[in-house]
């Protein structure tokens, strides 16, 4: 059962006796007639990531151009409405199917642990590597340690989804629309406040580092808020961010530019917003949106329609390009020495996986999907890359 605590409920406890609050080091802890139990917020240690084997041609265990063994055969377990996976260290985590979340070990794919009053469309990030947050389907936010599911706190937050998160808060949006910033020392509101953009119509989208809180809505022509991540004060919006179909950005934050996709990709200063540079792909007059950036170092990777490209996050000039396919809106993976992004390619090749030799740039292999399965998602970590097919999850090997 969660350990559900609100700052009124805490001043009460300790103003009746018998509960001593000792604080020191940034960590609190509870003595309760003798018994000693860890304080809820602190983190416990993070656990280390069990990496896959890379495969090579060289040493024999995989050969170009054919189709690879998945490390786990695909799981049907996820909600067709699910949040994107997410991978933390030895867990992958999911919206799961008949309600709730749950996750699985990324090694076997097999079940660790569930937790069926979380809203499950609601999103999930990851504190440290070491909790989940999430949102249950009471409004509360939710934190569970990562890699066995044991519950650590809950507080009161009338919240919608889980929108972000830094070394300092948890920040969601309301059922009310707005935008609440939750402490992750003590679970004290820190802020809530109302932004310029539609945080009800569709699930905001945000990022968080650097005092800066930036979050995207796919509402109408698509617009994206920074605000101090302090005192939740707006600093700058942008607008007309949304592809010709409404799909919502996805803000990343490297350094002190956010990169933002949609009918192109942008990159802005993290500090007023003001555009350093700008790249789209127009074929034969057609505008071709682009999908979720994924920062590499120095890096920028996207699809841009028919490609899978690469940027300097700094100056935007292009550095790398992909073989020629259609990868609309397909997020990116980058493991190993591959690119990897799903094709939708025609009526014919039907969805696949393409992974492409980032020497190369040519098309080291494929693995087919079912087209008719709904949404689609890919994520890569630890050599492995996991693959949201539907109602089905599944990890795919990586190669040197």
């Amino acid at each position: 059962m969660l350990l559900s605590i609100s700052r009124r409920r805490l001043i009460t406890t300790l103003a009746v006796g018998g509960t001593v609050l000792a604080v020191g080091g940034g960590s609190a802890a509870w003595s309760l007639r003798g018994r000693h139990t860890t304080d809820p917020f602190a983190l416990p240690p993070a656990v280390k990531t069990p990496e896959a084997r890379v495969l090579s041609a060289a040493k024999g265990n995989v050969v170009s151009g054919e189709k690879p063994t998945p490390l786990w055969r695909p799981v049907s377990a996820l909600a067709k409405d699910s949040s994107a996976p997410l991978p933390v260290r030895d867990v992958i985590v999911f919206g799961a199917k008949g309600g709730g979340i749950a996750a699985l070990g990324v090694a076997d794919g097999k079940r660790r642990w569930t937790a069926p009053e979380v809203d499950p469309t609601g999103g999930s990030v990851s504190l440290s590597d070491a909790l989940i947050a999430d949102v249950d389907t009471s409004g509360g936010l939710v934190t569970f340690v990562a890699s066995t599911g044991a519950p650590r706190w809950k507080i009161p937050a009338e919240a919608s989804a889980v929108v972000a998160a830094d070394e300092t808060a948890v920040y969601v949006s309301t059922k009310a629309g707005k935008l609440r910033g939750i402490s992750r020392s003590n679970g004290e509101i820190l802020w809530t406040v109302q932004v310029s953009g539609d945080l009800k119509t569709k699930r905001p989208v945000g990022a968080a580092a650097r005092g800066h809180l930036v979050v995207a809505s796919g509402s109408g022509a698509g617009e994206a808020v920074a605000v101090d991540a302090g005192d939740g004060h707006e600093l700058w919006k942008v607008g007309n961010l949304a592809s010709v179909d409404g799909i919502p950005p996805h803000p990343v934050i490297s350094g002190e530019i956010v990169y933002l996709n949609g009918a192109s990709l942008t990159a802005r200063s993290l500090a007023d917003g003001n555009e350093r540079w700008a790249t789209s792909e127009i074929v034969d007059g057609k505008l071709y949106p682009s999908g979720p950036p994924l920062i590499r170092e120095k890096t920028v990777y996207v699809t841009e329609g028919p490609y899978i490209r690469a940027y300097n996050s700094v100056d935007g000039s292009e550095e790398w390009e992909s073989v020629k396919s259609y990868f609309m809106y397909s997020p990116v993976a980058v493991q190993g020495s591959g690119v990897y992004a799903i094709s939708f390619g025609s009526v014919v090749s039907g969805a696949n996986v393409w992974a492409i030799d980032h020497d190369s740039h040519e098309k080291a292999w494929t693995y087919p999907l079912d087209e008719d399965a709904g949404r689609f998602w890919i994520v890569g970590d630890g050599n492995r890359v996991f693959v949201k097919n539907g109602e089905s999850l599944l990890a795919l090997p990586v190669f040197a």
